[in-house]
Formats: C-alpha cells, sequence, structure tokens
C-alpha cells in the first residue's frame, strides 16, 4: 500500500470538502424546512401546483449529500497522516473559501433584514457548491499536467462521478417530464450545475 497522497491535489480536497458542506446545507435545509418550502414555491413553482407543490431535492439528494461528506472528509483524513510530499494549499484556493464565507454572511444578513428571501440566500449557498465544484478539477489538471501522470488521484473516482453527474441530470429530466414543468430545474439549479459540471469535468480528467 502507498500510504501516501502524492499526486492527489489538495486544492481539489479544499475545494470538495467545503463544496460538500455547501450542498448538505442547501439540500437538506431545502428539504427540511417548511418555511422554506413555501418561499420556494412561492418563487419557483408554477401554479398547477398549488395543492400539491412538490419539492426540487429528493430522499437520494440527502444521502448523496452525506455520502460526499463522508467521503472527503475521509480523504482529508489520509491527507492529514499520509505522506504528502512537497505539495501544499495555493493561497489562492484559501481565499476562495474565505471569499465564500463572507459571501455567505452577506447573503444571510440581507435575508435577516428581508432585503432577499431567505429562498436566495439558499441558492447562493448551494451556488458556492457550483463553483467550487468547477474549480476543483483546474488544480488536478494542472497538476496531472505538470506531474504528466495521473498516479495518486483514482481514475475510479472521475468514472463513478462521471455516472453520477449524468445519473443526476436524468432523474430531472424524468421529474420534469412526469411533472410536465420545469420548476425543478429552475429551483435546484445547484444541482443542474452540479450534474452537468462533474460529468464534463470528469471526462476532461478522463481522457
Amino acid at each position: 500500500r502507498r500510504k501516501s497522497v502524492v499526486g492527489f491535489s489538495l486544492d481539489f480536497l479544499l475545494f470538495d470538502v467545503f463544496g460538500a458542506m455547501y450542498y448538505m446545507a442547501f439540500t437538506w435545509s431545502l428539504f427540511f424546512s417548511n418555511k422554506l418550502h413555501d418561499l420556494y414555491y412561492d418563487t419557483f413553482l408554477d401554479r398547477q401546483y398549488r395543492d400539491r407543490p412538490p419539492l426540487p431535492t429528493k430522499v437520494n439528494d440527502l444521502a448523496l449529500t452525506c455520502h460526499a461528506l463522508v467521503a472527503v472528509l475521509v480523504m482529508a483524513l489520509q491527507c492529514r497522516f499520509y505522506n504528502t510530499g512537497d505539495q501544499a494549499v495555493n493561497w489562492l484556493a484559501k481565499l476562495m473559501v474565505q471569499l465564500s464565507f463572507l459571501g455567505t454572511g452577506i447573503l444571510s444578513l440581507l435575508s435577516a433584514v428581508g432585503v432577499l428571501s431567505w429562498v436566495w440566500c439558499l441558492v447562493g449557498i448551494g451556488l458556492w457548491q457550483s463553483l467550487f465544484t468547477a474549480l476543483r478539477y483546474i488544480p488536478q489538471i494542472y497538476l496531472n499536467r505538470q506531474r504528466a501522470a495521473t498516479s495518486g488521484f483514482s481514475i475510479y473516482m472521475a468514472i463513478l462521478q462521471t455516472i453520477g453527474g449524468v445519473c443526476s441530470i436524468m432523474q430531472m429530466v424524468l421529474d420534469a417530464i412526469d411533472q410536465k414543468s420545469v420548476s425543478d430545474f429552475k429551483g435546484n439549479l445547484p444541482k443542474v450545475l452540479f450534474g452537468a459540471e462533474v460529468t464534463i469535468m470528469s471526462l476532461v480528467v478522463l481522457f
């Protein structure tokens, strides 16, 4: 066994950890908060669903966020105890995470004083996850290019993420066909972007 994470970008991991945390906050809040259900309906849903508004998040979305967060935390522990070589987290990646804290704080404040709806605050949090999902692959692709090798980065992870991204988009397409509405796409933009970004960027890594 290698007991080494050399070749696995620590910037990728940083974006992955906080992206998973933001996505969990978005998904679980929207699934369990009755107040957010009402605000979501008023903002996104078609009038035909006034009696039975469908939720944009499903039970499998909750399971995905739990699995994703546990998986990235396990990888973070490996990076803490295994050999990382001369790799370190880039200052720009740290800055992006700090900016996300600031942006989330501003959105929360504007929602608290009534300038924004809490739904838009929640969507903003979800979009931070989407941004981190897109950004996380860039340092890994650069590292692979610099080393002219992919050792240290599991190719199976990229394959599984590609399959997951495609299935995520397909679920939303089937829901839209069943409901005869695209309201889920409008109300769950972070999931749409997540599925598209994971699929495209994983294919870039693979090929």
